[in-house]
Parts: structure tokens; C-alpha cells; sequence
């Protein structure tokens, strides 16, 4: 697979260096971001000049710093605050505070019943949709959203949203969960 050039390379390192903060590791080198990217350590030095004081020689790289840069490049720099619909409270918790390390604030979570409510007093950018008690509604709030300034909707539910006018990122369990059995099954292989 041929890698793209350094600012296509942007979102790996994003992922990369939250991936790292997430696991607490404050400093890395070049060389463990190749082989993490699949490049050589001079591409990455190469793709990190442009964020100054993220390196320093005998120091590494400062993580957390890298990722403020790098993010700050990408357009999540700035806070983009956000409605979730769902109808699991709880679980809705822990995604809340991963996206706030993106720069996104769940200013609301709501159920089907007043998310529309929400959306009109609140005016977030971005729907979040974990879940719906009623499924078939999910077209028609997505829709209804966009109208009232919703920009962008993150979508668990696997609904289809191709009408809703903005962009849709849909988040696919069942493809997460063939991509983790693939890499479980070539770890077995390797370390039987």
C-alpha cells in the first residue's frame, strides 16, 4: 500500500497521538511513529517540521503537543459543541469524553421525544446518534436537524441518512468487529 504525502498523513498521526494520550505515554520518537505509520523515521521528521517545539533532539516528541498541532491543522482546534440522541444514558458517557479530547462538547443528551427541542434551542453543530426508541424516526430527525443547522451527524445506528443534506459519518460495529476477529485471528497465527 503506498503512502500518501506528509498532509495526507495528518489524520494517522491524529489517531496515532490520541491513541498514545489515551494510554498516558506523554513522549515518543520518530522512529516508533514509523513503525506505527509504516514509513521510515526521516518521513516523519520530514512530515513534523512544520510543528514547531512538538520535537526536541534527545527529548522526542511531545505528544500531547503534536496532537494540539496536528489537530489544530485538521480544523478540530476549535470547540464544535454537540447533541446526542440516545436512549442509553450511561453508555453515552464514555463516547461524551473522548470527544472533548476532539474538541467537540455534548452540550445535550436527549432522547426521540424532545431532540428536536434541543437541536432548535441549543443550535449545535454536529447530531450524535447512538440510539432511537423508535428507528424509523431517525431519516426524519436527521432531516429536520440539517434544517435547523446541524452541519455534520455522527450516526451509530446504521440509518440510512443519504437524504439528510450534510455529511454523515457512519460509525459500523459489525465492520469494527470483522476488522478485530481478522487482526486476532493473524496474532493467533503468530503467537500461538
Amino acid at each position: 500500500m503506498k503512502k500518501t504525502a506528509g498532509p495526507g498523513r495528518l489524520p494517522e498521526y491524529y489517531k496515532l497521538m490520541r491513541s498514545l494520550l489515551w494510554q498516558n505515554v506523554r513522549r515518543t520518537s520518530s522512529g516508533e511513529l514509523a513503525a506505527s505509520l509504516g514509513v521510515s523515521p526521516s518521513t516523519v521528521r520530514k512530515d513534523l517540521e512544520r510543528f514547531e517545539g512538538c520535537s526536541r533532539s534527545g527529548y522526542g516528541i511531545d505528544v500531547a503537543a503534536l496532537f494540539r498541532s496536528v489537530g489544530r491543522s485538521l480544523g478540530t482546534g476549535r470547540v464544535r459543541n454537540a447533541v446526542m440522541l440516545t436512549e442509553n444514558w450511561q453508555g453515552s458517557e464514555h463516547s461524551a469524553s473522548q470527544f472533548e479530547l476532539l474538541g467537540v462538547m455534548i452540550a445535550a443528551r436527549c432522547d426521540s421525544d424532545d431532540v428536536l427541542e434541543t437541536i432548535g434551542s441549543l443550535k449545535p453543530e454536529i447530531l450524535v446518534i447512538c440510539g432511537c426508541s423508535a428507528p424509523g424516526q431517525i431519516p426524519g430527525i436527521a432531516s429536520a436537524a440539517v434544517r435547523m443547522g446541524v452541519r455534520g451527524i455522527l450516526d451509530y445506528t446504521g440509518s440510512d441518512l443519504s437524504g439528510a443534506g450534510c455529511p454523515v459519518a457512519r460509525v459500523d460495529p459489525v465492520g469494527a468487529m470483522t476488522d478485530l476477529i481478522f487482526q486476532m485471528t493473524i496474532n493467533e497465527k503468530e503467537n500461538p
